[in-house]
């Protein structure tokens, strides 16, 4: 399985449409791709932060989405001011 945990900070006044974008893309995801298992996005506590807990079965799904149309559609610049992405596992 490869996890990531997305970091990110939307540019000001634009969060409404960040939030467009994200309920866009994860039924999109879930409708058109088989190896997600978890494609969810949270506010954070801070103004303007964001969250998404993105996990695939394994790194083939995870580039196959980010090759994806919808993936490529999406002009995230636009809206986001920062991005920082890190790849987790779970503890066992």
């Amino acid at each position: 399985m490869t996890t990531l945990l997305a970091h990110m900070r939307v540019r000001p006044g634009r969060e409404e449409d960040w939030e467009a974008l994200m309920r866009f893309m994860t039924l999109e995801t879930f409708r058109k791709e088989g190896g997600v298992i978890r494609y969810e996005f949270w506010r954070g506590e801070a103004e303007r932060t964001y969250y998404g807990l993105l996990a695939f079965k394994d790194k083939q799904a995870y580039y196959e989405h980010q090759v994806s149309e919808t993936f490529r559609q999406a002009d995230f610049s636009l809206l986001l001011e920062e991005l920082r992405v890190e790849y987790v596992g779970p503890v066992e």
